[in-house]
């Protein structure tokens, strides 16, 4: 009975070694992106986020293809500070500086 109970330990033993030998811990480190949200009357707006090239809005609405147009877009950032404007016809309708985190989400509402 002794020697059933040592070899039924021993096999515990080796057996938990070895099934813990393959377990590794780490770390995941997620992108330092933040969000913003675009909402309102963005249709054919032309955003500039930090002087970069514009991003014109165009309206995706096809009646024929039954898309409608969304309420809202959604476009990445790395966090940080940065400066929004937001153009239609010529004329500046925003324009903010804003700080953007990991993670976060901003809403920018077009008039």
């Amino acid at each position: 009975m002794n020697k059933i109970i040592v070899r039924f330990a021993v096999a515990f033993i080796i057996g938990t070694v070895a099934l813990g030998c393959g377990i590794h811990e780490g770390m995941v480190q997620r992108e330092d992106l933040g969000f913003v949200e675009f909402t309102g009357n963005w249709q054919n707006a032309d955003i500039r986020i930090d002087n970069l090239n514009p991003l014109i809005l165009k309206s995706t609405s096809d009646p024929e293809k039954n898309v409608q147009d969304s309420p809202a877009l959604i476009y990445k950032l790395p966090k940080g500070k940065h400066n929004i404007k937001v153009y239609r016809d010529g004329n500046l309708v925003v324009d903010r500086v804003v700080f953007i985190d990991s993670n976060m989400r901003l809403e920018v509402n077009i008039p």
